[in-house]
C-alpha cells in the first residue's frame, strides 16, 4: 500500500502527516485531487513538516555508526519480533472461529460438541499471541536499542549540533520512540480486554461435564449465558490498534529508506576520500 501510496503522491512520501491523512491509501483521501497526483503545492498537509536536506558535513564514522544503530531501531532489532508482529492477530481468529461453531452448536442444541470446544480451548488459550510475556518482549526490545542509539548520540552530540541533517534525523528518532509508547500503551490496554474475555471463556468451560457425560439443564443455561456474555463483549483489539501499528509501520520504513539513502551516500563519500 506504501508504494501505490508513493507511487500516485509524492507528497506523502515525504510527510508522514499526510499518510496518516491518507490512512492507508492515497486513493481513501482527499488531500490530493485526482488527476494531480504527485504535486505536492496542491496537499495541505505538505507544508507542516521540515524536509530533510541532502549532505552530512560530519565525521562518516559518527554517522554511519548512529544510522546502523537506528536502522536496528526501525526494523524492531529483531527478526522474531518482527515475524511476531506480522502476525500477531492470528490467535483472536481462532478463538473467535471457535465461538462460531459453539454458537452455532448451541443454537441447534447438540451438547456434545462442547466436549470437543473443551479441548481445542485448552490447548489455544494458553498459547495466547497477545500475551504480556509478547508486549515485555517487545518493549524491552526496543528499551535495549533505544539505550544503546542514546549513547551514541551522546557520544557524538557535539557533531549532531552541527549538522542540521543529523538534527533532523535524532528528531524522527525519537517521534517514532514516541509513537512506539502510545502503541504499546494501546496494545497493553487491548491485552487487558482480552484477558477479561477469556476469563469469561474460561468459567463457560468450568460448567462442562467431564468426559463421556453431557451437561444438565442448569449447566446448559450457564453455559450459554457465559458464551452471549463473550458475544457481546466488542473484539478487545480494537481498529485503534492496528491504526497505531498502521502508521508505526509506516514511520519505521519511512526512516529506514531515509538512513539508507545517508548510508549510501557516507559510503561513497567515504571511497572518494579514499581514492
Amino acid at each position: 500500500c506504501k508504494t501505490a501510496c508513493t507511487g500516485r503522491c509524492k507528497a506523502a512520501s515525504l510527510n508522514d502527516q499526510c499518510l496518516r491523512a491518507c490512512g492507508t491509501c492515497c486513493a481513501r483521501c482527499n488531500c490530493v485531487p485526482p488527476g494531480t497526483y504527485g504535486n505536492k503545492e496542491l496537499c495541505p498537509c505538505y507544508a507542516s513538516l521540515p524536509g530533510i536536506q541532502n549532505g552530512l558535513n560530519i565525521p562518516a564514522s559518527c554517522s554511519y555508526k548512529i544510522s546502523s544503530a537506528l536502522m536496528k531501531w526501525v526494523t524492531f532489532g529483531d527478526d522474531s519480533l518482527a515475524a511476531a508482529f506480522k502476525g500477531f492477530k492470528r490467535p483472536y481468529v481462532s478463538i473467535e472461529q471457535m465461538y462460531v461453531e459453539v454458537a452455532q452448536a448451541a443454537e441447534s442444541k447438540s451438547l456434545g460438541v462442547f466436549e470437543d470446544l473443551k479441548d481445542r480451548a485448552l490447548d489455544t488459550l494458553p498459547n495466547e499471541g497477545f500475551s504480556l510475556q509478547f508486549l515485555q518482549d517487545i518493549t524491552s526490545c526496543f528499551l535495549d536499542v533505544d539505550q544503546n542509539v542514546a549513547k551514541l548520540i551522546l557520544e557524538n552530540k557535539k557533531y549532531i549540533w552541527k549538522s542540521p541533517d543529523l538534527k533532523e534525523i535524532i528528531k524522527e528518532h525519537f517521534d517514532n520512540s514516541l509513537e512506539t509508547l502510545r502503541f504499546c500503551e494501546e496494545l497493553e490496554n487491548c491485552l487487558k480486554r482480552a484477558r477479561s474475555e477469556q476469563l469469561k471463556l474460561q468459567i463457560a468451560l468450568q460448567h462442562i461435564a467431564p468426559q463421556g457425560s453431557l451437561p444438565g439443564k442448569e449447566q446448559y443455561a450457564k453455559i450459554v449465558e457465559k458464551l452471549n456474555a463473550f458475544k457481546s463483549a466488542l473484539n478487545p483489539f480494537n481498529w485503534d490498534l492496528f491504526l497505531k501499528l498502521d502508521t508505526l509501520q509506516t514511520r519505521h520504513s519511512q526512516m529506514l529508506e531515509t538512513l539508507d539513502a545517508k548510508r549510501r551516500q557516507l559510503q561513497k563519500k567515504h571511497w572518494w576520500i579514499k581514492c
